[in-house]
């Protein structure tokens, strides 16, 4: 998701022409983040290291003392080895300490090669076509994609997606659906064409990930802007509240994936979206795995909450209610587009 809300940002920018402003205020903050790292990293790592090297000192003496004991027949080897167990574990939680220190010049260098790699990238015009673009649009202008030096998945594929507009794209596993919404999100860029999405995006796939952290974080995806009572809503309007009651879980409990049904990870993705309220919504086999009851309340929070969003739903079983405006179905190497417009077809191969 990052990448995704990093390429509508430098799309954004670009659009207000912007982008020097938006670096600048970008490397600011990654440089003040930096200096405060390496300062926490050198003062907590002195009284860290003093505490661990008098330990070490004392681990010594200890290890002298028992064998000056042992040889006076006043310990047995037994307790020399709960001495030096005992002294070894007050060691523990300095040693740690020291070591998450070193940890902090090897997170920032993490976090550098993350800035090159997210850094936004000579676009062209694209900026400009996403500006003319109708908010929550989605256009493919003549698109060829491939993984690797393999053969492409897509070629040559060309359709439009009006704003608010409801597309379900079906066809065979391995066809080429879930690249096509992946091209939207900004994850891939195609080899040729042109893939324009005007508006924020944000993306549901199969097995939403949880992270080990505060249900509050999972549910906002660790963006503190958005109101209590607009969380409430969601969780409300998503059933989540029953989940939450029922194993007495609050908004600052934390939680981890084992704590998640594969229905209650959909329905936390699904409430997570209604908050971040995006124009366009890519729904990833959201009803593969999950039974009757939550594809119903899935269908009901769409018709009720996102009537002004564009969605674009890949399907293999397609046991969702929703009426679809737009059909685009990949079979025997072409796209067609359903439902009474006019056919767009693309050659598509494994």
């Amino acid at each position: 998701m990052s990448r995704v809300y990093w390429s509508l940002a430098a799309v954004d920018l670009a659009g207000l022409g912007k982008e020097g402003y938006g670096m600048e205020r970008f490397r600011e903050k990654f440089d003040r983040f930096g200096q405060k790292q390496v300062k926490a990293s050198f003062l907590g790592n002195i009284p860290a290291t003093t505490f661990y090297s008098l330990l070490n000192v004392g681990e010594g003496m200890a290890l002298a003392m028992g064998i000056y004991l042992l040889k006076r027949n006043e310990l047995t080897m037994g307790d020399v080895y709960l001495l030096l167990s005992y002294v070894g574990m007050l060691n523990m939680p300095f040693f740690l300490l020291k070591y998450q220190f070193t940890q902090l010049p090897m997170a920032l260098s993490a976090f550098s090669r993350l800035n090159t790699l997210y850094g936004p990238e000579e676009t062209g015009d694209e900026g400009e076509t996403a500006a003319s673009l109708t908010d929550g649009g989605i256009v493919f202008d003549s698109v060829t994609f491939g993984y690797g030096d393999g053969s492409p998945v897509l070629k040559d594929i060309s359709f439009r997606i009006g704003p608010c507009e409801k597309a379900l794209i079906q066809g065979r596993t391995g066809s080429g659906k879930s690249t096509i919404l992946h091209l939207i999100a900004g994850f891939y860029r195609p080899a040729a064409g042109k893939v324009t999405a005007n508006g924020k995006i944000y993306y549901i796939c199969q097995f939403p990930p949880i992270i080990e952290d505060t249900l509050y974080n999972n549910l906002v995806q660790i963006q503190d802007k958005y109101k209590e009572s607009e969380i409430d809503t969601a969780v409300r309007k998503t059933h989540l509240d029953h989940w939450m009651r029922r194993k007495g879980i609050g908004y600052q409990s934390m939680v981890s994936p084992d704590d998640f049904t594969p229905d209650e990870r959909q329905l936390l993705a699904w409430a997570s979206a209604l908050i971040a309220s995006p124009r366009i919504l890519l729904v990833d086999e959201f009803d593969a795995a999950i039974g009757d009851g939550t594809v119903e309340t899935i269908d009901g929070l769409i018709r009720a909450c996102f009537q002004d969003t564009t969605i674009v739903m890949v399907s293999h079983k397609n046991r969702s209610s929703i009426e679809f405006q737009k059909r685009i179905h990949i079979e025997d190497g072409y796209v067609v587009k359903h439902d009474n417009t006019a056919a767009d077809s693309a050659e598509v191969r494994e």
